[in-house]
């Protein structure tokens, strides 16, 4: 996972057999995966870009669905918080 932000700096999250062996192993016990990114700051405010790289082969049509879900917060903690959620198959 790539986050790309407003000024067009970009952050890399790898999730790899490599990067990260334990996190794999309990996600694929599990069945999920489930990851939180926050951002805040200055550098928050305006667009972001999100680039997703499947490493693996895509799920077979008889297992579960690859989706990536993305809840958004505005104005976290304030009394004009909103909260928003996107999905991507």
């Amino acid at each position: 996972l790539q986050s790309v932000n407003p000024q067009q700096r970009f952050y890399d999250w790898e999730h790899s057999q490599l990067a990260a062996p334990e996190r794999l192993r309990e996600e694929h016990q599990t069945g999920y995966t489930v990851k939180t990114f926050d951002f805040y700051g200055a550098d928050s405010s305006g667009e972001w870009l999100f680039n997703v790289e499947l490493l693996s082969d895509p799920p077979s049509p008889d297992n579960l669905p690859l989706v990536f879900g993305c809840r958004i917060y505005e104005n976290f903690g304030m009394a004009s918080q909103t909260v928003s959620y996107q999905t991507v198959h």
